[in-house]
């Protein structure tokens, strides 16, 4: 929210969110048994963060209070978690196998990993045990490191493996995560086993969309990559070049724990297997399209797998939104746009307009590159105070990544949202200003396919400067009428969603 932008109150919508004793959860219920804190870390990645994410749900969810942080490289957690300062990591049996390996024997040391599970799992587990780790359950869920390059230059250079990529003889720059250097499943395979001349490694990331946005832009010639994006990579322009010398070890997704917190907290194990037992590799990989293309909250992702899948609730606790100020307006059936007065409004789960929750943690790195809050720092901060206002004790609120306006809803959205909540928040800010039409229109066709309650918490309009004439905001009346007023009548069947 810049200083130089001068914005006009619409009053028919604004609502503000006050505290109130009378409004609490009149559940009475705590969000069950207290059971202590867990810290929970590992790589910091798409992928990590959903993992990470369900661990986090499923331990909340058992009573447990959860601190995540997750990092660049294992070389900050792994040695932590030996110390018993992190409790539980979500890895890979392959490469967690040689990076204890290589730690305890030398960087010389031959791998431990193959792609033979039961084998590598036995190395693995050894060299656990003596770091004070517990390796719990492997899942089916495979994601291996593979190497992608643009679709454009596949095509000049008739690409499909590795190999072809040897052949063509001319140095590579290689975007990958910072320790990818002599590893035998990265850069150390690709120059020792492949032949391919690498002549630096860009160290921005596992699969970040720093290291795509490299190779895009010609940086770099090759990136590494999961397994699982082929699918998002393939709109993004990239294709995965076969690994034809097999140098990837086995990589199923597994979590870790601290072997003294699992000795005190002996569930944990049945727990955590719980996600092993279900996850599989199209899982994983429709889950990371879901936040690499379609942009939603990790956080969201996982709570909806691990409810779909029975391991968590379908609703948490009790929301209680509050107002002050202005009439209320009854809410009727069907999909509702209402301002909020004095008095309480409970409902059992919500979701709410923003790039991301409050409590979800993202790198800055990744905030830019996916241009989470979209430029404007302070309606970021506005819908996390406004998220953070409505989540008491035991109650469910999920971002929704902002999926409703940066690409319009079909009405499989609208039926999804129907049936997992009942109410929609959006803190909407200045949106009524000619920058913000596109991102309306989508907003609108989703709210008018929604059959439970639209919460609307503030909003304005903008105009760039006090000096700019205000006859430019009548090309939005059009757009605003259509937010407005539709949604205080009735009868919009949920089909109006795809309408366009």
């Amino acid at each position: 929210m810049g200083a130089s932008r001068a914005r006009i109150s619409a009053g028919m919508l604004a609502a503000v969110l006050v505290a109130a004793s009378g409004c609490a959860n009149d559940t009475g219920d705590s969000g069950g048994e207290d059971k202590g804190d867990v810290n929970l870390s590992g790589q910091n990645f798409i992928e990590t963060q959903i993992t990470a994410a369900m661990y986090s749900l499923l331990l909340e969810d058992a009573g447990y209070n959860v601190t995540t942080k997750l990092v660049d490289t294992r070389d900050v957690y792994i040695p932590e978690m030996k110390k018993g300062d992190v409790d539980v990591a979500t890895e890979y049996v392959g490469a967690l196998a040689d990076y204890l390996n290589t730690t305890a024997n030398g960087d010389d040391a031959e791998p431990v990993s193959s792609s033979d599970l039961d084998e590598t799992m036995a190395n693995l587990e050894e060299l656990a045990a003596e770091s004070n780790i517990t390796v719990l359950e492997p899942a089916e869920a495979v994601d291996a490191n593979a190497f992608a390059v643009t679709s454009e230059f596949a095509e000049e250079n008739d690409l499909s493996t590795l190999s072809d990529l040897a052949a063509l003889g001319e140095p590579i720059v290689l975007a990958a995560a910072p320790d990818c250097e002599g590893r035998p499943d990265c850069e150390g395979g690709l120059s020792d086993d492949y032949g391919i001349d690498i002549t630096k490694v860009l160290g921005l990331g596992y699969a970040s969309p720093q290291a795509i946005e490299s190779v895009k832009s010609g940086e770099s010639q090759l990136v590494e990559v999961a397994s699982t994006q082929s699918d998002s990579l393939a709109e993004q322009g990239l294709v995965v070049l076969e690994d034809d010398k097999q140098i990837q070890p086995v990589q199923n997704l597994v979590p870790v724990v601290n072997s003294d917190f699992l000795n005190d907290n002996p569930e944990v194990e049945d727990i955590l297997n719980k996600v092993s037992a279900e996850l599989t590799s199209d899982d994983i990989a429709a889950l990371n399209a879901q936040v690499a293309v379609d942009r939603a909250d990790p956080a969201q992702v996982a709570e909806d797998y691990l409810t779909e899948k029975g391991l968590l609730p379908a609703h948490g606790g009790r929301h209680t939104f509050i107002g002050g100020g202005l009439p209320k307006v009854p809410s009727r059936e069907g999909s509702r746009l209402t301002v909020l007065a004095a008095g309480c409004w409970t409902h059992d789960a919500a979701f709410i307009r923003s790039g991301k929750g409050p409590l979800t943690p993202v790198s800055a790195e990744a905030t830019l590159a996916q241009d989470i809050f979209h430029g404007n720092v302070g309606n970021h901060l506005y819908t996390h105070a406004v998220h953070k206002t409505l989540l008491t004790p035991g109650t469910k609120i999920v971002s929704n990544g902002t999926l409703s306006e940066v690409r319009r809803a079909t009405a499989d959205d609208c039926a999804r949202a129907n049936e997992k909540f009942d109410a929609f928040v959006i803190p909407l800010a200045n949106a009524f200003r000619p920058q913000f039409r596109d991102r309306l229109e989508n907003l609108t066709a989703f709210v008018k396919g929604l059959t439970i309650p639209v919460v609307v918490v503030g909003v304005g309009v903008q105009i760039d400067g006090f000096d700019q004439d205000l006859a430019v905001l009548e090309g939005l009346a059009p757009d605003v009428r259509a937010f407005v007023s539709p949604r205080f009548s009735t009868g919009r069947p949920p089909s109006a969603c795809a309408a366009s």
